[in-house]
């Protein structure tokens, strides 16, 4: 990492971690990997206990096969991906990094072709491939070391007790809160190219974020500004739109919307 798991940290080092560029390549090592792993295991704890998993193959099936054509181009295909779908209602999808992806049963009811669900699951390919758990874990690092060191604590290892237990609260953290504004903005950039790249109507983009403004409103401005959350609904609308009017419209060759297949897909999900 860029902030050694068992470093003596002596100084302040609050603010230093930003976003990795969309694209090229990225400066994480082993030592990111390993904490990536354990955030992972430690959401898993949560999940295996509070969300069930949807009992029916052959849509755990469809949707694992529309993740795995994203990941066929996506940056990382050295890591193993898993793709489970969630037996509940809500309108969500989630990652926890390491390869893990969730998508909600009440999400796949409302969008609209096989191209949506596309593009929900290249934002959340988008977040493990940029690493954005591992940026939220350094981030949470600094400001707790940070503070230490202006308590007076001049030094801190972090051993494996410490490690879980940051991976612990990141995990917390993000399934409760998600992940940044940066972050999910960024993750709608990359997902929108990894689509693309996958052969996917990227004009359909756009209008998985109008499902969930029609379904569940707009964050206040305010609260997005105030808590660093993802940019309201009707912002990524328009930014989405116009991406894929300027950078993919016109190079898209018989783009692939998948509306037969998804309306299979929900016969069976139903």
């Amino acid at each position: 990492m860029r902030i050694p798991l068992a470093a003596l940290l002596a100084a302040l080092l609050v603010g230093c971690t930003s976003l990795p560029p969309d694209e090229g390549p990225q400066n994480f090592d082993a030592s990111d990997r390993r904490l990536e792993v354990e955030i992972a295991a430690q959401g898993m704890k949560s999940i295996d206990r509070d969300l069930p998993t949807l009992p029916n193959p052959a849509v755990q099936g469809y949707v694992r096969g529309v993740g795995e054509r994203i990941v066929a181009v996506c940056d990382r295909r050295d890591i193993p991906w898993t793709f489970t779908v969630i037996d509940d209602d809500q309108l969500n999808a989630f990652t926890i990094g390491d390869g893990k992806v969730f998508v909600y049963k009440g999400l796949l009811t409302r969008l609209e072709n096989e191209a949506q669900l596309a593009g929900v699951m290249a934002h959340e390919i988008a977040h493990v491939t940029r690493y954005h758990t591992v940026i939220t874990a350094e981030k949470q690092q600094e400001t707790q070391l940070g503070a230490q060191v202006l308590s007076g604590i001049a030094g801190v290892l972090l051993g494996e007790p410490a490690l879980a237990g940051l991976a612990a609260d990141v995990s917390t953290s993000i399934l409760t809160s998600g992940f940044s504004r940066d972050q999910e903005d960024q993750a709608d950039r990359v997902g929108m190219r990894y689509a693309f790249d996958a052969g996917y109507d990227v004009n359909e983009f756009p209008r998985i974020f109008e499902i969930f403004l029609e379904y569940g409103g707009d964050s206040p401005e305010l609260y997005n500004d105030l808590f660093g959350s993802h940019s309201t609904n009707a912002e990524r609308i328009e930014t989405m739109r116009a991406l894929a009017r300027t950078k993919y419209a016109p190079r898209m060759k018989n783009p692939v919307r998948g509306e037969r297949e998804y309306r299979r897909m929900l016969e069976r999900l139903r």
